[in-house]
């Protein structure tokens, strides 16, 4: 092999982080180069924990002592030496930001310039009336405090400070001199000679009192006086609070800058502040900025309303969120439960039924309150009752645009800012590159019009034009988040820099890739390192060099299989992964297909974002997949309209969320439903794999019975990080078991270092006393599951669970694996393994969104299988996908497009794969054709 120098490559010599096995390795500098292998063969490792995450520690060290004093002690990742690294910067799969404000506008600072925009160059509308606002004059305020009835008292405020940081010492200085006795700070009027010093790093509003009067024609000249003064003082703005009987009072807000002729209603001035949705000044107060409001799920809360709210056992009892917890966390939601019951007048020994919907949800909220408020149960717990139990709700005071009413009737070239901001990427671009604003705007806009167009072509670009910019940052996929990230660095022009990806064709139809490819090659193109982690064929055959990392998975991964250009693939004998890429080795196509077992949901009339108005049939008892390009509405059809309309079914109890369609026959022939998505499983370090199957419970209890343990005195609770000493738990109190301590790091992403008491091992050392077979508590969480199933092949209730995780291909994951670091296809997988090990008889409909995720085509096939032994068991399976490998063998497509966005929303066509492959304006068709699947034109 050719040796480079440092200025040709990246030189990695003796890795050895996690499952790599003494790598070394050279890597061409300026090329397009695909990391591939089995999932868990040491793919991620090689290309973040080992090269990112000794980028990232050089950065940190070249920080002064005092910024670095700060982060902590970076652990070095396990590898003798790199050299020729160049700066870099990772794009992963993770949602970009959990903040329910942040939306793909401000993610890509569309919306910030959008901002600038209607703030600058913008035309207030009166909501009432929907008129343009004017400027108001002294004269005409006076006539409007004037035509108040006749001895009313108001109290005139000039406003000094709104939203702004400081202790403005200086300027209550001087309206102290000049004679002023009162102001209003935050909302509490006070004495200026008796005025504490304000809190600097506190943002505060102060209005200045001008005058308290009475509204009387005698009165008139003083009023007009005060109000100039209150003027002069507010930079023309004027604050009226009219005092009522009661304490009541109402507020009146004057305005030199804009006032309806016609309702005589004054509005503060425009500011690009004022539009913002992630601060005070401009939220809707409501839902504060994020344009949606929780509301309990009581379907999801109250199953069979025939049995008892609480019989004593989660599998008989009606009240479902208990169902959820282990049994230490079971006990203290019982508590809560018996409390709330108690409050409410409701007899949890009595069945749901015997009580109405109104009274149950009262029930239901209070509970989740009162869990929430006082957070008595472990972290991990309040997680699961979030996703299982609240739904969120469009606000209905601002109708989701997530403004107050003021700022959201702001025209720019005849548009709110709400109705671009939730326009699609591609009908913004389309708005900005035609739209007219009047001349003032024009020369406003002049200036912000090229880099905001510039931002939206770049999403564009990669292939995102369908989103909408208002579309939530936690609802996009892992590939679209990245795909976000990726926008944005295509914009900043940096060469010489390493850039290192994670799957980015998650959530791609293989008709969007070739749009993907030619951006990661456009960064290639600028003197750029592209490192791309990846199983998708057109990206590996497009790549510049080929890094083939096995031969299998886990402890039996992490070697060098292949490293070399792509043009010399054919000479590669004993990979697996090129096997398939060169078509010698394939996931084969069904010999027939499974007609289901006669039974069937119809959904018709759904209608919903860009669905319109569509009817479609799934089959039961086979495998139905949901296809379509990116963007067509594959998801808002099954995701927003069948499972909330299945669930409301199931539940046989009236739901407060109605789902957009007309009707939904064959419910009866499935008695449970379960999604079986990519959300975390956790989003603390403390959540895990080994406590979400419920398979730690089981070890707790083996712990427990052994002898030390006993002779103790411990419990299973003694084994749990979840818990305190004060509840009997026997975790590290310095990192609260987490074994690792979090590290703000501002602006960049928060970083894990090991905690410097338990060294990671998250327990104190009475509990690690405690040995099965020479291995503490600590060492089986840092097992991974096909180690564990080893070690526990004698346990039958714990082996159980544990092969079924190494079934679904996640023998590679540690039982204790921090949730925050396992994708979003390997999360989906973990659920699938938690409903496999249970006993389920009920025939259950399985839903998967996009289940290849993270998967190699090898598998792909061996999850194939898995699926193939639900179908046996008498359950259905329908999944959303774009893998073609899923998609040809499955019994039943139904096609959603024919494109993305509005051009979308239809059923293209539906049938076997074959007779989809017959369907010409299918673009799914075509490349089930390419896939080998043959056509046939019957239906």
């Amino acid at each position: 092999m050719t040796v480079l120098n440092n200025n040709q490559c990246i030189h990695i010599e003796n890795a050895v982080e996690n499952n790599l096995k003494h790598v070394s390795l050279d890597l061409p500098k300026k090329q397009f180069i695909v990391l591939t292998g089995l999932s868990g063969s040491g793919k991620s490792t090689l290309a973040f924990d080992t090269i990112y995450a000794d980028a990232r520690r050089r950065y940190l060290d070249t920080l002064s002592l005092y910024a670095r004093q700060f982060v902590g002690e970076l652990k070095k990742p396990h590898v003798e030496r790199i050299t020729g690294l160049t700066p870099a910067i990772a794009v992963t799969q993770g949602t970009i930001s959990n903040n329910p404000r942040s939306t793909v506008g401000t993610m890509t600072e569309i919306y910030d310039y959008m901002r600038l925009l209607w703030g600058r160059g913008g035309v207030q509308i009166c909501p009432n009336c929907h008129i343009e606002v004017a400027a108001n004059t002294p004269d005409q305020m006076l006539s409007r405090l004037m035509a108040m009835p006749d001895g009313s008292k108001l109290v005139l405020c000039a406003p000094i400070v709104r939203q702004r940081k400081g202790t403005f010492e200086q300027e209550i200085k001087k309206y102290r001199a000049a004679g002023f006795t009162r102001i209003v700070v935050d909302g509490k009027t006070v004495e200026l000679a008796e005025l504490a010093p304000l809190a600097k790093t506190v943002r505060h509003d102060i209005d200045l009192v001008i005058d308290r009067l009475v509204v009387r024609e005698t009165a008139r000249r003083r009023i007009k006086e005060s109000l100039e003064l209150a003027l002069k003082y507010g930079g023309g703005e004027c604050c009226v609070e009219r005092l009522l009987d009661g304490g009541k009072s109402q507020k009146i807000f004057l305005s030199q800058n804009a006032t309806c002729p016609r309702c005589h209603t004054s509005f503060p001035e425009i500011n690009p502040n004022m539009l913002a949705f992630n601060s005070s000044q401009g939220w809707c107060e409501h839902c504060r900025g994020t344009g949606e409001i929780a509301v309990v799920r009581l379907y999801a809360m109250i199953g069979d309303p025939s049995l008892k709210l609480w019989s004593g056992d989660p599998e008989t009892s009606s009240f479902l969120p208990f169902a959820e917890l282990d049994s230490d966390d079971l006990a203290d939601a019982l508590k809560v439960l018996k409390n709330v019951a108690k409050t409410c007048d409701v007899s949890l020994t009595k069945p749901a039924k015997t009580y109405d919907d109104e009274l149950l949800f009262t029930l239901c909220t209070a509970f989740i309150n009162d869990v929430f408020e006082h957070e008595s149960l472990t972290p991990e717990a309040l997680e699961t009752l979030s996703q299982v139990c609240v739904t969120r709700e469009v606000c209905p005071e601002c109708q989701g645009s997530r403004l107050k009413l003021e700022a959201r009737y702001v025209e720019f070239a005849g548009k709110l800012l709400e109705e671009v901001h939730a326009m699609t990427v591609d009908e913004a671009l389309g708005f900005f590159k035609t739209c007219q604003p009047d001349e003032r705007a024009a020369r406003i806009a002049r200036d912000v019009m090229t880099p905001l167009v510039s931002r939206l072509d770049f999403v564009q670009r990669v292939g995102l034009g369908y989103l909408s910019l208002n579309r939530g940052a936690s609802s996009l996929s892992g590939g679209e988040a990245q795909r976000i990230r990726l926008a944005g660095l295509l914009g900043n022009g940096l060469t010489a820099v390493t850039y290192i990806l994670d799957e980015p064709s998650i959530g791609l139809h293989a008709r969007d890739q070739q749009r993907l490819i030619g951006v990661l090659q456009a960064l290639r193109d600028r003197g750029n390192t592209v490192i791309v982690v990846e199983h998708d064929d057109q990206t590996m055959k497009a790549a510049d060099y080929l890094v083939d990392i096995g031969p299998r998975s886990g402890v039996h991964g992490g070697e060098i299989v292949y490293a070399g250009p792509t043009k010399n693939l054919e000479k590669v004998k004993n990979s697996t992964t090129i096997d398939y890429l060169l078509g010698r080795r394939s996931v084969k196509i069904p010999d027939t297909r499974r007609p289901g077992c006669g039974q069937a949901l119809v959904l018709k009339g759904a209608r919903k974002h860009n669905v319109n108005n569509v009817d479609i049939t799934v089959p039961l008892g086979c495998i139905v997949c949901i296809t379509g390009v990116s963007g067509s509405g594959k998801s808002t059809l099954i995701n927003d309209i069948l499972l909330p309309a299945v669930k409301l079914q199931l539940s046989r109890k009236k739901n407060l969320i109605t789902p957009e369609f007309d009707s939904l026959e064959g419910v009866e022939f499935i008695g449970r439903l379960l999604e079986v998505d990519q959300k975390p499983i956790g989003r603390i370090p403390r959540s895990n794999p080994a406590t979400y199957t419920k398979v730690f419970d089981e070890i707790r209890k083996l712990y427990a019975a052994q002898t030390d343990a006993r002779m103790f005195g411990y419990t299973p609770s003694r084994f749990s990080f979840n818990l305190s000493a004060s509840r009997g738990g026997g975790r590290c109190e310095t990192c609260a078991g987490a074994g690792v301590r979090t590290i703000e790091m501002k602006f960049l992403a928060n970083t894990y270092v090991d905690c410097e008491t338990c060294h990671g091992k998250r327990f104190n050392d009475a509990t690690l006393r405690v040995r099965l077979n020479g291995k503490s508590i600590a060492d089986v969480l840092d097992m991974s599951f096909d180690e564990a199933l080893l070690f526990f092949k004698d346990y039958v209730k714990i082996s159980k669970i544990l092969q079924t995780v190494c079934d679904v291909g996640l023998g590679y994951l540690k039982l204790g694996q921090a949730s925050p670091t396992i994708s979003g296809g390997e999360a989906q997988r973990i659920k699938l393994a938690k409903e496999i090990a249970k006993k389920n008889s009920t025939p259950t409909l399985f839903v998967f969104d996009e289940p290849s995720t993270g998967l190699h085509v090898e598998d792909v096939d061996r999850l194939i299988g898995v699926m193939e032994r639900l179908i046996e068991k008498g359950h259905s399976v329908l999944i959303i996908e774009h893998n073609m490998d899923i998609i040809k063998s499955s019994d039943y497509l139904i096609d959603v497009g024919p494109e993305a966005g509005m051009s979308g929303g239809k059923i293209v066509c539906a049938g076997t794969p074959e007779q989809v492959a017959a369907c010409e304006a299918s673009h799914t068709g075509r490349f089930l054709r390419q896939c080998g699947v043959k056509p046939d034109c019957k239906k």
